[in-house]
């Protein structure tokens, strides 16, 4: 869960400040442990953070990898982490949802990839749904207003 807090219309002895908060795991959310292992190519830091889709390291067992956009088919979960960078080479350990009602819109997906790209013949979002996530297109409803 992601709160976040906006402090707007401060004066001498008054403030407001607006909260919001977000949920990438609606409910019956299960998960696993392994190693984030930093592999790019060129090697560079990586930053990493909550909602994306990682992949299986097939270098190194236990360890697993942000996905791209050329490795979908192989998704096995969504991080559940707090923001990391990773230098190169860098591993951190961290747990990833394998299952479970999610917020599709919350999801952090690579660059030019959306939930109906297609992977292999279905798309990216038949792949979670294989996996055991139920996504959801969560509307925000909150009034920020006095």
């Amino acid at each position: 869960m992601s709160i976040t807090a906006t402090q707007r219309n401060a004066t001498n002895n008054q403030s407001t400040v607006d909260f919001v908060r977000k949920n990438l795991f609606l409910y019956g959310a299960r998960f696993a442990k392994g190693v984030l292992a930093n592999n790019l190519d060129p090697a560079a830091s990586q930053n990493a953070t909550i909602g994306q889709l990682v992949v299986r390291d097939t270098g190194t067992a236990g360890q697993v990898e942000l996905a791209t956009a050329s490795n979908l088919a192989d998704v096995i979960g969504i991080t559940f982490m707090n923001d990391e960078t990773l230098a190169s080479g860098a591993t951190a350990a961290i747990d990833y949802a394998i299952r479970g009602d999610i917020d599709g819109s919350l999801l952090l997906l690579p660059d030019s990839v959306t939930l109906d790209t297609v992977v292999g013949n279905k798309a990216l979002r038949d792949v979670l749904t294989d996996l055991g996530f139920v996504i959801f297109a969560v509307q925000e409803q909150t009034k920020i207003d006095n």
